[in-house]
């Protein structure tokens, strides 16, 4: 190959080693890789708590115990449970197998069990909050008191345990089959999530076992060298360093590569050939 044909392509070459570089620092802030892997890394770290083996396994139990708590209550906060309509039968199967009358069932219950007795007396749960704020405002009418808030304040002072339970109470049976402000929330495969069961099912079925599934691949991404974060830096450096070394030899090439004005082999015959002949019709018309 001829010396400009070798200047050229060596040339070409470092174009192409430039041009390389330059789509290396072009992905790196075309595609905005410095706040996107900035965003990742915040993620890592923001859920690392939660991916830990023994949280993941702890969240399986806890949500196990939520989810009986749930299934305790749906029979028994409101008539729509059933559990309150069942007392009657339950103590018709007792007189049946006893041979006592339900009268004196309900007697025995009472004395014997008292806690059973008054707890089956409270059912459905949601007659209790219903009453609650008659209550608290009949005390406030018979008392010093200046309202049914004032009430439960000093209920509260004196005995927080009971005021605690009566707080609640209001809000999970005024809230168990309509949880206030829940409407945009799904299941994953769509169904809507509105009752306490239903968002216990939402953790059990779907964002425990979601989180479970994919908690080895995340610590795989967390604690695999160099972190996320470190990859725009990494190809902005390398995207510099090619391009300017690019950029370098391609000007070293054209600046030291020398221009040859000999002739070519091919080009140098076809003249001695003709400086030949000339010379022998000269030696010819001499003679």
């Amino acid at each position: 190959m001829s010396t400009p044909a070798t200047r050229n392509a060596n040339s070409l070459a470092w174009f192409v080693v430039v041009v390389a570089g330059s789509v290396v620092l072009a992905i790196v802030w075309g595609l905005g890789l410095f706040p996107r892997f900035d965003a990742g890394q915040r993620v890592l770290d923001g859920a690392r708590p939660l991916f830990t083996e023994e949280r993941v396994v702890g969240d399986r139990v806890g949500i196990t115990m939520i989810d009986s708590v749930a299934n305790l209550l749906d029979p028994i906060v409101d008539a729509q449970g059933g559990a309150a309509g069942e007392v009657g039968a339950l103590v018709e199967l007792v007189a049946g197998a006893t041979g006592l009358s339900p009268e004196d069932v309900l007697a025995a219950i009472e004395a014997n069990f008292p806690h059973t007795f008054h707890l089956l007396l409270t059912l459905p749960l949601d007659q209790v909050s219903a009453e609650i704020p008659g209550l608290l405002t009949f005390v406030a009418d018979n008392s010093g008191l200046a309202d049914a808030g004032a009430v439960l304040d000093a209920i509260a002072a004196t005995t927080p345990n009971l005021a605690q339970a009566i707080t609640n109470l209001l809000v999970v049976t005024e809230g168990y089959r309509e949880i206030p402000g829940i409407e945009p929330l799904t299941r994953f495969d769509g169904s809507p999530v509105r009752s306490i069961t239903e968002l216990a099912d939402y953790f059990a079925f779907d964002v425990v076992p979601g989180v479970r599934a994919v908690a080895e691949d995340y610590r795989i991404l967390d604690t695999t060298a160099p972190p996320v974060d470190a990859f725009p830096p990494l190809l902005l450096i390398i995207g510099i360093l090619v391009t300017i070394y690019g950029v370098a030899m391609f000007i070293i090439v054209g600046a030291y590569t020398p221009r040859s004005t000999e002739p070519d082999d091919g080009a140098t015959e076809p003249s001695e050939q003709v400086a030949a002949g000339s010379s022998d019709r000269t030696l010819e018309s001499v003679g």
